[in-house]
């Protein structure tokens, strides 16, 4: 009764802070959570998106891949000091700058039973060259050939020195794609999918956790709710602000476990296809919006000199372009109905109302949000860039080639890519990127609001579990 009273205050607090951004039948999904028992070897994850796709070549947000390092591995990865080390792969050598031989482990299962072989890597590495998300990446790649059972040969058009770094991307894990199911070799099986959760079981090892269920919920508040009537165990994507205030409502204890995600999130406005907005309307919009972001990448991922940016405030430019438009006061900002969003959509609102502009708030579930982005059938958004991997070089290609889908951006930086393969200093390669970050910005793809981390919260229980896959990861 005491955990259920404390919801209530806690939801009539955030309703009065928020409006009406929540569902209306929060009390009750409060109230039926309670009656859920929790076992030590299961753990229920909530995150703010449902995972929408489990091929690893497929997946176009981060929230599908918080399940790669479970289901799937790689031929490589990239430990925390951010060095190669060998995964899938047991012994490998550069025959010349152009080709990699590579010998696989023995004895690796997939999740149907089936032995991984050489001809399983091919399959899986030209489906991801051939069809994956940011297959760009892998145009390198001009031959695959098999040797043996557990051997094989790689041939790339240049010079890579980042070619080992791609193999280790989440999306190039190798998969067995086999009448529309997949299966991975990692430590969890993919047990089943429906339209609100996820669920793995153990496949190997003798890991803590026997069976994992992703769930999601995209209201903060909703999520912390959920943990604290133990009908989730870790709830992600969270931020520092709504954790603060669950602790002093008191549905954050003090025996909660919080970890900084590896997630960092960049707000920003998008541009869509219902304004034809030109560069310098473009750049004059950006100084018309009060914003927190200093530099086009997060600090954490990028230490930026050529890519800072000027967050002065100005109106008088988006002025000029406002007189001339035949509706002047019809702009549109398209915007995900959660509190976090519908706050930046206020305050973009707010600061164009002391240009002269008068904004419309259109508020989106996640449904229609996605369709109108996946279009472009809008005239402003507010949207997260999120990033999982600090891979600099990945970002970039996520970046222009799923966030924003400007493959002509992408194709006139190849020159930079290029310096990018070629270049052994990872500092050398730093200063490059932060040159390429500023020339996109230039172009302003989008308005940068703020960069923020995400947060994981978790149940003291599962502290140790946490730490041990945080370690392994």
């Amino acid at each position: 009764m005491k955990k259920f009273l404390i919801v209530l205050i806690f939801n009539f607090s955030f309703l009065f802070a928020f409006g009406n951004t929540f569902e209306e039948d929060i009390f009750m999904e409060s109230y039926e959570m309670q009656e859920t028992e929790k076992t030590p070897e299961r753990a229920v994850i909530v995150q703010s998106m449902k995972i929408s796709n489990i091929d690893p070549a497929l997946m176009r947000d981060e929230y599908s891949k918080e399940i790669i390092p479970l289901v799937y591995e790689t031929l490589f990865k990239i430990n925390s000091q951010g060095d190669i080390e060998k995964c899938l792969v047991e012994k490998y050598s550069w025959i010349s700058e152009r080709e990699l031989y590579l010998k696989l482990k023995s004895k690796i299962f997939f999740h149907d039973g089936t032995e991984l072989t050489a001809e399983d890597v091919k399959n899986s590495l030209e489906f991801t060259k051939e069809k994956g998300v940011l297959k760009n990446m892998y145009s390198d790649i001009t031959d695959i050939k098999v040797l043996g059972k557990n051997e094989m040969k790689i041939k790339i058009s240049d010079t890579d020195n980042t070619f080992l770094n791609t193999l280790a991307y989440g999306m190039s894990s190798i998969a067995k794609r086999e009448k529309n199911k997949i299966y991975g070799t990692g430590k969890y099986k993919i047990e089943e999918v429906t339209g609100s959760e996820t669920k793995l079981t153990e496949f190997k090892g003798s890991n803590e956790i026997k069976e994992i269920i992703y769930t999601w919920d995209i209201n903060e508040k909703q999520r912390l709710i959920k943990l604290f009537n133990d009908y989730a165990d870790i709830a992600l994507n969270m931020s520092e602000e709504t954790i603060k205030e669950g602790k002093k409502i008191g549905v954050v204890s003090e025996e909660s476990i919080i970890f900084p995600s590896e997630t960092i999130v960049s707000t920003v406005i998008l541009f869509g296809k219902q304004n034809d907005f030109s560069l310098e309307t473009k750049r004059a919009f950006e100084k018309a919006v009060r914003r927190k972001a200093d530099t086009f990448f997060p600090k954490d991922i990028l230490n930026a000199n050529l890519s800072k940016i000027d967050i002065s405030y100005k109106t008088k430019d988006i002025k000029k372009y406002f007189e001339d438009r035949e509706n002047k006061n019809e702009l549109k900002l398209m915007v995900l109905n959660t509190e976090r969003n519908m706050k930046y959509a206020e305050n973009i609102k707010k600061s164009l109302k002391e240009s002269g502009i008068d904004v419309r708030i259109l508020p989106h579930q996640i449904e229609s949000y996605n369709a109108k982005l996946a279009s472009k059938d809008f005239d402003l958004a507010v949207y997260d860039i999120t990033a999982l991997n600090n891979d600099l070089i990945f970002l970039m290609n996520k970046i222009l080639l799923t966030d924003i889908e400007n493959v002509e951006l992408h194709n006139a930086l190849q020159p930079f890519f290029k310096i990018l393969k070629d270049e052994k200093d990872k500092k050398k390669r730093e200063a490059v990127i932060d040159k390429m970050a500023s020339l996109i910005h230039k172009n302003v793809p989008y308005v940068i609001l703020e960069h923020y981390k995400y947060f994981t919260v978790v149940s003291p229980e599962f502290e140790k579990p946490m730490r041990n896959h945080k370690e392994e990861l």
